[in-house]
């Protein structure tokens, strides 16, 4: 008879440590209602704001070269633009995406531009070079309010652009 009392002293411990588990308990943050069903899309009619998230990023080098050492920012759709001129080593320097992390709680996108050496066999100017680039950042659920542009290259770092839209 003692067994049956233990058990169900220990069933209705467990039961009552568990309710909180698997039970509702109080109102969603996510959805401000009881259903608990943590869904911040909207397919009830509601609008829920979306934090933007870098989804894709590239470089690619480009003919023209705006003015030495600067950047321009545009915003797309989708997507921000950075167009803009870094200077390389030599004539065997390339342009590469160094890095493009969003920021959410600044709501900021740094970009970082800089060089490598491409191999070439050996033929390179030995002058200084301006290198034309466009780099392209795409987001889903928006785009960020601010763009700083970080120009890193033969051992210096500069801001190439710092833009608000």
């Amino acid at each position: 008879m003692r067994r049956r009392d233990l058990l169900g002293t220990v069933g209705a411990a467990v039961g009552t440590a568990l309710a909180g588990c698997v039970g509702n308990d109080g109102p969603d943050p996510a959805t401000g209602d009881g259903s608990g069903d943590g869904d911040s899309g909207g397919s009830d009619g509601t609008d829920t704001p979306t934090t933007p998230s870098v989804t894709d990023r590239s470089l690619t080098e480009i003919e023209e070269c705006p003015a030495q050492g600067s950047a321009s920012v545009s915003w797309g759709e989708t997507a921000v633009t950075i167009t803009g001129c870094i200077t390389g080593r030599n004539g065997c320097s390339v342009p590469v995406l160094g890095g493009a992390e969003y920021d959410a709680e600044a709501d900021e996108l740094a970009v970082t531009v800089t060089t490598e050496e491409e191999d070439s066999g050996g033929a390179c100017t030995q002058a200084l070079t301006d290198l034309g680039y466009e780099a392209t950042v795409t987001f889903a659920g928006g785009l960020p309010t601010s763009v700083v542009v970080t120009h890193e290259t033969m051992g210096e770092s500069t801001t190439a652009a710092d833009a608000t839209r």
